[in-house]
């Protein structure tokens, strides 16, 4: 899946053929076989087919990625009651929600899975659904996601200070195995290519790229990611992906075996985004064992454009991406604290989201905050267009510019002639 602006969704699966049957002789009739009236393959075979076809469930419709806040909706997205200790899930649950490429796509296709209460796609839709609606009281209880912790991930458990990006990992996971359950237990196996609503949002490729230290061949993997962790370093987000993306090396018990060389005393090992997904999820990785945390600050800009060094291909412009949530833990340690979110609602305008009250906020409280996990959006290429409409009109200007208004330039003179020693 890529986003849009650059690459598209996966083409969708070609579309069901029928085939008419016909019989063929494998010799003289015996004269004992019974006689079998012959039927006219206008009859009776398409007819057969166009039942057969008319049966089949349809399978499901590629994921529509909208980037742009939901319609008809809030401005923002309810409070969330805490149930004891679940400050974790009610930050999380906020930035899902306003994540457009999710939250549209789950509104969009709402009541198309089971509908069984244990399946975590059909929570979490509900779930955004009831964020987002107009009219909706706040604040919610998101009781039905909180009461199927244990189910998500068997080291989650009810009442008890959780990690908010284990609990983000195990929710996706989880309605990701749901959606696809419930197609397929109603009859609709999606093809190969189709992605869930939940990879269309998040699902990015990364390359692992092993080069050989003694004959220089390079030995490339690609695997689907949903979030990058990133160590906070000085800096800004950028800065944090170029460490993540430079090479490391292997060696002793990592030692890498070429296919050509054999095993090979030193390999360096590079990851890059090969596919960049339309939300993208950037984890810094703040704690240190359960009682220790890295609270160094980590510039945020509103904005963000991913660096060459990360990408895989220097084709087309770099992606931009607009940040739109972000979940922030308070406290000294995994094991104690207190999780909130910045949320950007309706009209770009930001919001602290802070379990059952939802307050606004300005952009520098946001961008100064101590992130621990960021959710960016891709733009849709609008930032490239900005920039070429800001090239365009300066070129525009200064082509229409008046000579003698153009300020005098100093010439400078050429360089001296060195003697020969």
């Amino acid at each position: 899946m890529r986003p849009p602006g650059g690459p598209g969704l996966p083409p969708p699966p070609p579309a069901l053929r029928e085939r008419a049957s016909s019989g063929h002789a494998s010799g003289p009739a015996s004269p004992n076989s019974p006689q079998r009236t012959p039927k006219s393959p206008r009859a009776g075979a398409p007819l057969a087919l166009a039942a057969t076809a008319a049966a089949l469930p349809a399978p499901p419709p590629p994921v529509r990625v909208d980037v742009a806040f939901p319609e008809g909706g809030r401005a923002v997205g309810v409070g969330l009651t805490n149930l004891g200790n679940s400050c974790f899930l009610n930050a999380v649950l906020q930035a899902l929600a306003h994540t457009p490429p999710l939250s549209n796509a789950l509104l969009a296709r709402r009541g198309d899975c089971c509908g069984s209460e244990a399946c975590a796609h059909c929570l979490l839709t509900a779930q955004v659904a009831a964020s987002l609606a107009p009219g909706a009281a706040s604040p919610s209880a998101p009781r039905a996601l909180f009461r199927a912790l244990p189910s998500l991930a068997r080291t989650l458990t009810c009442g008890r200070q959780e990690d908010a990006h284990e609990f983000l990992r195990a929710l996706l996971d989880a309605a990701d195995r749901g959606r696809r359950a419930g197609l397929v237990g109603a009859g609709r196996p999606p093809p190969p290519t189709w992605a869930t609503e939940v990879e269309a949002a998040f699902r990015g490729t990364l390359r692992s790229r092993v080069t050989c230290g003694r004959c220089g061949a390079a030995s490339d993997t690609l695997d689907p990611f949903l979030d990058l962790a990133l160590d906070p370093g000085p800096g800004d987000i950028a800065a944090c992906l170029r460490a993540w993306a430079a090479p490391e090396t292997l060696a002793g018990g990592d030692a890498y075996a070429c296919g050509r060389c054999g095993p090979v005393p030193a390999a360096a090992k590079a990851l890059a985004v090969s596919s960049p997904p339309a939300a993208l999820v950037l984890t810094l990785k703040r704690f240190k064992g359960l009682y220790g945390k890295d609270a160094r600050h980590v510039a945020l800009g509103e904005t963000l454009t991913l660096p060459p060094a990360v990408l895989a291909s220097a084709d087309g412009p770099p992606p931009t991406y607009s940040l739109d949530a972000v979940v922030v833990h308070s406290g000294s340690s995994a094991a104690s604290g207190h999780y909130y979110a910045f949320v950007r609602g309706r009209g770009g305008r930001w919001w602290r989201a802070d379990d059952s009250w939802v307050s606004p906020v300005d952009a520098g409280t946001v961008l100064s905050s101590c992130a621990y996990m960021l959710f960016y959006v891709h733009d849709g290429g609008k930032a490239a267009a900005a920039g070429k409409e800001a090239a365009a009109a300066a070129a525009a200007v200064k082509a229409t510019a008046s000579p003698a208004a153009a300020p005098a330039r100093e010439r400078t003179p050429p360089p001296l002639p060195v003697s020969p020693a």
